[in-house]
């Protein structure tokens, strides 16, 4: 399921030419779709199942997005890779039935595996931080759901993942309905 994650990411995100979103800043689909697809086959799950976890893990993306951007941007991070794992991460958990302290701990865990850089964009590293992303958060989703334990606050904690990647809690921003009642529909092609 990992080596399928990672190399459909990767391949969803290689032209460069897949989806985007302004709160997100990225691609929400090359990271999260394969992620979702590799568990749903391998789990034997329906399309219906697949897409509304897709939809779950592309909304968590968009919000983490929002309270990430714009700083960790220029500070050189690559949200393909480091905010779009979130939505891996939620979009698995659903599909595989994490509860909600499950999903808390695989949250948690896809913050030590999130890292994409923008210094390399332009070479083969750009399409393998989608591919990572979405075999990371199928793979921290997998771990919580065997018991492996995070900090309860690793993405929110003063120095948590949000404070260390250069972002800013902003709750308000990131609980905010969007404008379209999901983030779906304000994606870009």
């Amino acid at each position: 399921m990992l080596d399928a994650a990672l190399a459909h990411g990767v391949a969803g995100h290689i032209l460069d030419y897949d989806d985007a979103h302004q709160a997100i800043r990225g691609h929400g689909t090359a990271p999260i779709m394969p992620a979702v697809l590799a568990a749903a086959e391998a789990m034997e799950l329906t399309v219906g199942q697949s897409l509304a976890a897709f939809a779950c893990g592309y909304g968590a993306c968009a919000r983490m997005g929002l309270m990430l951007e714009p700083a960790h941007y220029v500070r050189g991070f690559h949200t393909a890779a480091s905010a779009d794992i979130f939505g891996a991460v939620v979009a698995t958990a659903r599909l595989i039935g994490l509860d909600a302290e499950q999903t808390r701990h695989a949250l948690g865990i896809a913050g030590i595996m999130s890292s994409g850089l923008i210094a390399n964009f332009g070479s083969m590293c750009k399409a393998l931080h989608a591919g990572r992303a979405a075999s990371s958060g199928l793979h921290a989703a997998r771990l919580a759901a065997r018991g492996f334990t995070s900090s309860h606050d690793a993405i929110e904690a003063a120095n948590g993942f949000i404070n260390a990647v250069g972002g800013e809690r902003r709750d308000d921003l990131a609980l905010k309905p969007p404008p379209s009642n999901h983030h779906l529909p304000d994606t870009l092609f």
